[in-house]
């Protein structure tokens, strides 16, 4: 063994690494989340010097209880399968679960105990980056596919362990909609080592009656007393007003507060004085504000006297009901070394908006810092009168030039109900501006109302030029036969990692073989391909191609396409399946397998 495997800071340095390797899957990719990790298990297993280290890396991250539950004697618990009916042709859901089916003694819990102190995070995906917390909430149920806990267990588990907490070092907590039938035993996950709590019940809204508040506001009553460590509050999505006005409580308790992520929303806009006393914490570094046109305008004159609001902050969210708050708070903050800022508005922007936010952003936020740039509206149906058809409305690279500024930006969102006017050269200057992009939405869940000039060759330059880029969306010709420019430029490597690919109402060709061949040569391994229904109007009636059938028939052709040029790597997946998926590519049942 090399005399550096003993220091115990190098070792380390060699498991983060490891912790977060990527698993040698053909699917597999930085946005999925992933239970078992083999290197570390091997790692473990090697020799005593390593086997410590290696069991806390292996064990500090947990989605469920359910690992640590299986620790328990095997006559104690057992494993029960459910289908929950699929509505479409993919396969039905198997969702396996635990249950407890005898008390529990105190010589069961041995193991459970030489595992429990090493769960540091709970909830938390494995591949979960700072730089994509901005749409994790949208995949965590997936987690809970794989042996979730039910209700009888926590049960079991309060009301036989003999200690304070299940998990005594646990530092990290995420509460999700799947947890909230045991919302009343969080307290047992309320270590004194605690410094994050994040309450996500769903990624948009939580539903009326859906969860009851009144567990969820007393436990946050109580965290000032039974979490002193505590720095990091995050609350999504909308709450009960009681619930907001208790987290409200908490950032007056808690002095050196680093994160306050709260949906204020119910409350309706949050009170300059609450944002004025937020901007004082020396120590925060994430906010989310709830601001609109007369609070900012009162915190110009409140902060006269502080230079500096905020002074610590990279993390920013804001709802507002226009862009033009936003960049007018924006301009508040002076300098700023923001990693991440998102920006939910309720009014659609005009062009001259989104320059002057670029502009202001450009002008304000230290270059090397901003990692995550996102503006969203929610979609709705337009009426005519909001169509967005005049010249103010449309999209081109001048509005978006001031971005490029940025060089290490990995998301660019700028979902709004504008014009996109850019051509192929525009996604080319901006995929050399951030060749570390991973996500990339233009115009995402709006309809287009124009014919876009971008080709296959712009969208596969850019796709290719990021090679970490696992989603885009956005809309182009895919009916352009110019991706062989692009295959034969040189240094042309395909992306392998894009899984996601939304073309939202891009105008469908008839040949979807032309449309797979061409997604094949510049990404091969996209898992789904969406696109937008269209309306019953006038603009979408020469439109014959339907989108959802479209979209089965590239998923199965590329499936073919895969088998064929990359035969080598994907008989080997199929084979670790265990199907014959090559001879039944045709079966939607498994090529769903493949995509899960």
């Amino acid at each position: 063994m090399h005399d550096c495997l003993l220091l115990p800071d190098i070792f380390q340095r060699i498991l983060d690494f490891v912790e977060v390797e990527v698993p040698d899957r053909f699917y597999a990719s930085h946005n999925q989340d992933h239970w078992k990790n083999g290197s570390l298990a091997r790692l473990a297993r090697t020799c005593r010097v390593f086997h410590e280290p290696a069991l806390n890396a292996l064990w500090k991250h947990q989605t469920t209880l359910a690992p640590l539950v299986r620790t328990l004697p095997e006559d104690a618990w057992i494993e029960r399968s459910s289908r929950i009916p699929s509505p479409y042709v993919e396969s039905d859901t198997i969702i396996d679960e635990l249950t407890m089916i005898r008390p529990l003694t105190s010589s069961d819990w041995t193991r459970f105990e030489y595992y429990a102190h090493r769960i540091k995070s709970l909830g938390y995906f494995d591949f979960e980056y700072a730089d994509q917390e901005s749409d994790i909430w949208a995949h965590h149920s997936y987690a809970y596919c794989g042996s979730p806990v039910d209700r009888s267990i926590i049960h079991q588990l309060a009301l036989h362990r003999r200690k304070h907490w299940l998990l005594p070092n646990l530092v990290r907590l995420r509460w999700t909609i799947h947890d909230d039938a045991y919302t009343e035993y969080l307290p047992l996950f309320l270590g004194p080592q605690l410094r994050t709590l994040a309450i996500g019940f769903s990624d948009t809204w939580l539903e009326p009656d859906e969860c009851e508040p009144g567990a969820l506001r007393s436990v946050l009553k109580t965290l000032p007393a039974i979490c002193p460590l505590l720095t990091q509050i995050e609350i999504y999505p909308e709450q009960d007003i009681s619930v907001v006005k208790a987290a409200v409580q908490l950032s007056s308790a808690y002095e050196n507060l680093e994160g306050f992520h709260v949906n204020t929303m119910p409350w309706t806009r949050m009170h300059q004085d609450l944002v004025d006393d937020l901007s004082k914490k020396s120590c925060l570094r994430k906010v989310w504000l709830s601001l609109d046109e007369d609070t900012v305008a009162t915190l110009q004159s409140l902060w006269k006297a502080n230079a500096y609001p905020f002074s610590s902050l990279s993390t920013l969210g804001l709802n507002v009901p226009r862009l033009r708050d936003g960049t007018a708070f924006l301009k508040l903050l002076g300098h700023c070394r923001l990693f991440s800022i998102i920006v939910d508005i309720e009014q659609g922007p005009a062009a001259a908006d989104v320059y002057d936010f670029y502009s202001s952003l450009h002008l304000h936020c230290a270059r090397e810092t901003l990692h995550v740039c996102r503006i969203h509206q929610d979609s709705v149906n337009p009426s005519e009168d909001e169509v967005p058809l005049d010249m103010q409305d449309r999209i081109e690279m001048a509005e978006l030039a001031p971005a490029l500024h940025f060089p290490h930006l990995r998301y660019f969102i700028l979902d709004v109900p504008l014009l996109n006017c850019l051509v192929d050269e525009d996604l080319m200057r901006m995929a050399d501006a951030w060749p570390g992009l991973i996500a990339f939405s233009l115009m995402g869940g709006w309809r287009s109302f124009s014919t876009c000039s971008v080709t296959w060759k712009g969208v596969g330059y850019m796709v290719t030029r990021c090679p970490q880029m696992y989603d885009i969306k956005i809309t182009f010709d895919p009916s352009s036969d110019n991706v062989d420019e692009l295959v034969r430029m040189p240094g042309f490597r395909p992306n392998r990692w894009l899984r996601f690919f939304d073309v939202l109402d891009s105008p469908l060709p008839n040949d979807a073989e032309h449309f797979a061949r061409s997604l094949v040569a510049v990404a091969p391994r996209v898992v789904r391909v969406d696109a937008m229904d269209t309306p019953d109007d006038d603009m979408y009636e020469s439109i014959k191609v339907d989108p959802f059938a479209f979209c089965e028939q590239v998923d199965i052709l590329m499936c073919h396409l895969r088998k064929m040029y990359m035969s080598d790597v994907y008989d080997a997946f199929a084979f670790e399946l265990g199907e014959d998926i090559v001879r039944d590519l045709d079966d939607e049942r498994l090529k769903f397998m493949l995509w899960t």
